[in-house]
């Protein structure tokens, strides 16, 4: 019997890309939506354009659909907050972007009756979180868990590096401000534990063929290794920068960032740092134990110290 089509929201994104190619590597059918960059030309996917702007216009995609994977964020780090809106009081969906696509799938989800949702939300999520791509985040996750769609999954996620280097926003991040012999070290409360795409990649997917107990389920996933900021930067500079590099941390560093972080064009997708690094990091694995997430998974998870240019 023929298993039901995957729709994949941000299917030509940093993350869709590889789940849809995970997926069709598994023989799965998949739909993947995009809004400007036409998804990897692959058998078995058909891409739909289509900016979420209404449930009626996901209407004849989501037919033969079993489960949604829903990528698509706008803004990326830094949220689709408008500047000056009190993100942490986000009381209308119409108050952001974001949340306002989900709504929208998630009633045309309702309507057809698909079976499964999986959102990728972000370590950290939270409604006092001190960023408003995390209070964005959290929001998303309450529209989702409190939604009738029957089977809804959260997966929070630590910052995700890998693939090719030009398509890898935090190795971008990272590299921008390192392009000078001297580079502002950022503070962080906090390791980091960034996860590798592929990784991430094999998780979304076998969340779609998961059976699940219970109609709701959160997991939160990050690498195998947790690190120090400065612990970070040493590794990118020894392996991907050219050069010997100096770390400038304290006030001088605090002041240089912003300046390194401006980019002349507008159409640059390179998140900050700040945003980056807003995001929460490692996670005591042992209370994922009874989670019954906890094996999709996988055992041997990538370290970026010893994968960074694989």
């Amino acid at each position: 019997m023929e298993q039901a089509a995957i729709m994949v929201t941000g299917g030509s994104g940093f993350i869709g890309s590889q789940l849809v190619r995970k997926l069709t590597e598994q023989h799965r059918t998949v739909v993947a939506v995009y809004r400007r960059k036409l998804p990897e030309s692959l058998d078995r996917v058909y891409p739909v354009c289509t900016d979420l702007s209404s449930p009626e216009l996901m209407a004849a995609p989501l037919r033969g659909v079993g489960t949604v994977v829903h990528l698509a964020w706008e803004g990326g780090f830094a949220s689709s907050v408008p500047p000056g809106t009190d993100w942490r009081h986000l009381e209308k969906p119409e108050d952001s972007v974001n949340l306002k696509m989900l709504g929208n799938l998630i009633k045309a989800m309702e309507r057809a009756g698909t079976q499964r949702i999986v959102f990728l939300s972000a370590i950290g999520a939270h409604a006092h979180a001190t960023s408003p791509f995390l209070c964005e985040k959290y929001m998303a996750e309450s529209l989702v868990i409190n939604s009738k769609i029957k089977e809804r999954i959260v997966i929070r996620s630590a910052v995700a590096w890998g693939g090719q280097q030009s398509n890898d926003r935090f190795l971008r991040s990272l590299l921008r401000v390192m392009r000078y012999p001297i580079y502002p070290l950022p503070q962080k409360r906090g390791n980091l534990a960034p996860i590798y795409i592929h990784d991430l990649a094999a998780i979304l997917a076998s969340c779609c063929k998961i059976k699940l107990n219970e109609p709701a389920a959160v997991l939160e996933v990050h690498g195998r290794e947790s690190y120090q900021v400065p612990e970070i930067f040493r590794i990118v500079a020894e392996k991907l920068a050219k050069g010997a590099r100096i770390p400038l941390g304290g006030f001088l560093g605090r002041s240089l960032l912003p300046i390194l972080e401006r980019d002349q064009r507008t159409n640059s997708d390179t998140p900050k740092l700040q945003h980056i690094l807003g995001i929460g990091g490692f996670v005591d694995a042992s209370l994922a134990v009874a989670n019954p997430l906890i094996s999709v998974i996988p055992r041997d998870l990538a370290a970026f110290r010893d994968n960074l240019l694989k």
